[in-house]
């Protein structure tokens, strides 16, 4: 991984040292504070265009320490950096899946949205990062795939102080679920949440990321109720004859529906249309993802909703959705079950989860010399798992359901499916549930018995 010449039009970097007013140095989206006598300048990734007085009110916002109303009202990551009051707030959306990050020294800090580009000045790969991300598709707490490079855990407000030539961050978090104490009853209706997620531009042909199972056939149905079916263009990319593009089809025609089917190609794979991936996500698991950007933009798409959706209403990844019925239906008993044994417990379970996917002897596509290196710091791998967990359990997500969830939508929610949205940054507007976060509380707020459960799912698609 080697760094792009130059700022991408869709990322943005700054270099902060003691002096903000003249020491630091910004590149790609940065935006001066119109209208204000301070030096002041803020940067930020949403899926839906912010306009600049809308991006100004959420930096107002988040230096009054006010982060939870502007991640209800933007699905966005915000950087704001006040050389005036000497101060730099970093804002990570819940979600995760606009994500941000920082490389720290005693007296200096780079902060960006592109890993590639804060990681720039010396790119060490880090061999935990790398093993974990070849097992689970992602890295774990603050680690990536760059030695020094930390991720800002998603929901997390660092406001740093510059004095004394140090950066001292003060941390808060915003919470993903419902906030403690705080009624049942006034969790937002999820369908009225789904609907807020989706906002439909005032003209142009709007797409869907259609794969024709439950996620993206729900995100389908919400979009039904606010746009007519002539400005509906339902797109797929695979095999034009396998049995998933022929329901595509088959919905098509049924809704009267435009449909857009592409083959995947060679050509998705190649090594420019990956590098220019690297600009838009910190990995590029799926290259046709990133073509769908480009063929939805040159179709004229004004924006793009994609699903992955289907998660949050069958409980994510946690203990409802998996392994067997049984077990699905002992997890409803689980949140009272978990709250009565030790936090240890709790921990203890949801960490051996995850312990059992990591390799005892050397995967086939690990070299040896990979392998023996990388020994040491699989220990350290559980290490980062324990504390991360114990760090949510006191957030008052403390069962086991709860820590499973969070785990989950935390880490490979943000940077494994948040993969897709972000493949159109730069390309079209787009916007999913998974940004939502009010949509993300309804979601995980819904009781066991009102969950869409994936066995179900693949029971129906047979």
């Amino acid at each position: 991984m080697s760094a792009t010449p130059g700022p991408h039009p869709t990322t943005f970097c700054a270099q902060l040292g003691r002096d903000l007013t003249g020491g630091a140095q910004f590149t790609g989206l940065w935006q001066r504070w119109e209208g204000s006598e301070q030096e002041r300048c803020l940067a930020w990734e949403s899926g839906v265009a912010l306009s600049k007085g809308e991006a100004q009110r959420a930096g107002e916002l988040l230096i009054q320490g006010d982060a939870e109303s502007v991640f209800r009202t933007h699905t966005a990551s915000m950087v704001v950096v006040d050389a005036a009051a000497g101060a730099v707030v970093i804002a990570c959306h819940p979600s995760g899946i606009h994500p941000l990050f920082v490389r720290a020294t005693r007296d200096s800090m780079i902060v960006g949205n592109s890993l590639i580009e804060v990681g720039a000045l010396n790119p060490e790969p880090d061999s935990a990062g790398i093993l974990q991300h070849l097992c689970w598709g992602w890295t774990v707490g603050k680690r990536t795939l760059l030695r020094g490079v930390h991720r800002v855990d998603p929901g997390a407000v660092v406001t740093l102080a510059v004095a004394s030539g140090e950066l001292r961050p003060e941390t808060t978090t915003v919470p993903w679920h419902l906030p403690p104490g705080q009624p049942a009853d006034e969790v937002p209706d999820f369908w009225d949440s789904l609907e807020a997620a989706i906002p439909i531009p005032d003209s142009g042909k709007v797409a869907v990321m259609m794969s024709g199972g439950w996620d993206s056939r729900t995100v389908l149905a919400a979009l039904l109720r606010k746009v007519s079916t002539d400005r509906i263009l339902l797109y797929s990319h695979g095999n034009p004859e396998s049995r998933e593009l022929a329901i595509v089809r088959a919905i098509g025609r049924m809704l009267g529906c435009a449909v857009h089917l592409e083959p995947i190609t060679p050509g998705m794979f190649s090594l420019p249309s990956v590098a220019e991936g690297f600009c838009r996500t910190e990995n590029v698991l799926f290259p046709h993802w990133h073509h769908a950007g480009v063929s939805l933009a040159g179709l004229g798409v004004a924006r793009t909703y994609t699903g992955v959706f289907g998660e949050l209403v069958g409980g994510r990844y946690g203990t409802t959705t998996e392994g067997s019925f049984a077990q699905k239906v002992l997890a409803t008993f689980l949140p009272q079950l978990s709250r009565k044994v030790p936090p240890s417990r709790v921990v203890d379970e949801v960490l051996s989860r995850f312990e059992r996917t990591l390799p005892t002897s050397r995967p086939w596509f690990l070299s040896e010399e990979f392998w023996a290196a990388v020994q040491p710091e699989l220990e350290e791998i559980r290490t980062e798992c324990r504390e991360w967990l114990g760090r949510e359990f006191a957030r008052d997500t403390a069962t086991l359901g709860g820590l499973m969830e969070a785990f989950y939508l935390k880490h490979r929610a943000g940077q494994y499916a948040g993969a897709q949205p972000r493949s159109f940054l730069g390309r079209s507007e787009w916007a999913s549930p998974m940004a939502s976060l009010d949509c993300i509380r309804a979601g995980v707020a819904l009781d066991f018995g009102s969950r869409v459960q994936n066995r179900w799912n693949r029971q129906m698609l047979r």
